[in-house]
């Protein structure tokens, strides 16, 4: 929020298109449909079902993400340096290292909403969720 770093402010606009993909998440529309509706209506920003439905492993993407219930969780990632090629890369941390408090906003979605589509998340057929990589593969050199 300009002025006031660190503090969260819900921009209506957003929380309604918000609240509609929770919405037609629960009516049984799949992540890529609603993006693909998202796209076609000119909704602000370039959607894609990632977007929407993110990894569950990690906490990410619209429908898993905890701020929108109401929660805020820091912590949930480690960087840390890949031996082999010394770039920086990822892990996800154990879920008992993941602060959380309370966000002093309501939530976006409604509480029942919010943990109805967390129970619901699902994958669906013919999607499989690659699993976290635990080493890097070194690449050949470029000429």
């Amino acid at each position: 929020m300009p002025g006031r770093p660190g503090e969260f402010a819900i921009v209506e606009e957003e929380a309604t298109v918000i609240r509609r993909i929770f919405d037609e998440y629960l009516a049984g529309s799949r992540p890529r449909e609603i993006a693909g509706r998202l796209n076609d209506e000119a909704v602000p920003r370039r959607w894609a079902a990632v977007t929407t439905s993110g990894k569950r492993t990690r906490g990410h993407g619209l429908l898993l993400s905890p701020l929108y219930g109401g929660r805020l969780i820091w912590n949930r990632v480690s960087m840390v340096k890949d031996p082999a090629t010394g770039k920086r890369i990822s892990r996800v941390n154990d879920t008992g290292e993941h602060p959380e408090k309370a966000v002093p906003h309501p939530a976006i979605a409604a509480a029942e909403i919010f943990h109805a589509v967390r129970a619901a998340s699902r994958p669906f057929p013919g999607v499989v969720e690659r699993p976290e990589v635990a080493i890097a593969i070194p690449r050949p050199a470029r000429k």
